[in-house]
């Protein structure tokens, strides 16, 4: 979403659903839906965001210009976007670091050639006899299992 769309629903107190367009849902094979996102063969789409690694470089490749990253499938192409990407990547100065992604966020949310959406949902079912595991807010912290036992 544009950021003057964004401002104007805004202003007029607006949401997606009071917008005048409607669309309908086409669910697709994984197979169908991955050939779509890969060759931008949709209006609108969803795509999951299961990170390997909890770091920048690889979170954030699915916004640079679709040139740089096969992962972008809006299709987009912001040089800007590419600059501030590779900067992050190569900055060795953490607070550096942080401030370059803060700006790639920033603009790549105010542009919106691709809109995240979060939803998280995380169920972790275990028996009475898991002991020693405290659950972190992330998938990606937190999972040393070297104080973790079962009780007999």
């Amino acid at each position: 979403m544009s950021s003057k769309l964004a401002t104007t629903m805004a202003r007029r107190n607006l949401s997606w659903w009071s917008l005048p367009w409607r669309g309908t849902e086409e669910m697709s094979s994984t197979k169908d839906w991955q050939t779509a996102l890969e060759t931008g063969n949709f209006a609108v789409s969803t795509d999951l965001a299961a990170d390997y690694f909890d770091d920048p470089t690889i979170q954030l490749a699915r916004y640079v210009s679709r040139d740089l990253s096969p992962s972008n499938h809006s299709g987009s192409t912001d040089r800007f976007l590419d600059a501030l990407y590779i900067g992050q990547a190569i900055a060795t100065d953490a607070r550096e670091r942080a401030r370059i992604v803060r700006e790639f966020e920033r603009h790549a949310l105010t542009d919106a050639y691709t809109v995240p959406f979060l939803w998280w949902n995380r169920t972790v079912v275990s028996s009475v006899k898991f002991k020693g595991w405290n659950m972190s807010p992330s998938h990606y912290i937190g999972q040393n299992l070297a104080d973790v036992w079962l009780e007999e």
